[in-house]
């Protein structure tokens, strides 16, 4: 399980392990011996933020967001699933 190779620290030594350490890997941040969040280097951060995706039910868009699906079309190089159709 990927949680059990993450290096755990404990809350109160936050702040003294970000002066000795570079963040090169998550870090469990850990309350009482609870999990209690994890620290990731910037760069994987910006990463997860620039992928994260959001479900959204349809009450939630705007009629020009609705029409704009409406009238999306599939980029061409899905074509070479079209075989996938016969079945």
């Amino acid at each position: 399980m990927v949680v059990d190779m993450i290096r755990r620290i404990d809350a109160n030594t936050v702040s003294d392990f970000l002066i000795e350490h570079e963040v090169t890997e998550p870090i469990m941040i850990e309350r009482q011996g609870v999990p209690h969040a994890v620290m990731v280097p910037y760069e994987v951060f910006r990463i997860m933020h620039r992928q994260n995706r959001r479900a959204m039910q349809v009450g939630e868009l705007t009629k020009d967001e609705i029409q704009d699906i409406v009238d999306s079309k599939p980029s061409s190089d899905t074509n070479k699933y079209n075989d996938e159709l016969d079945d």
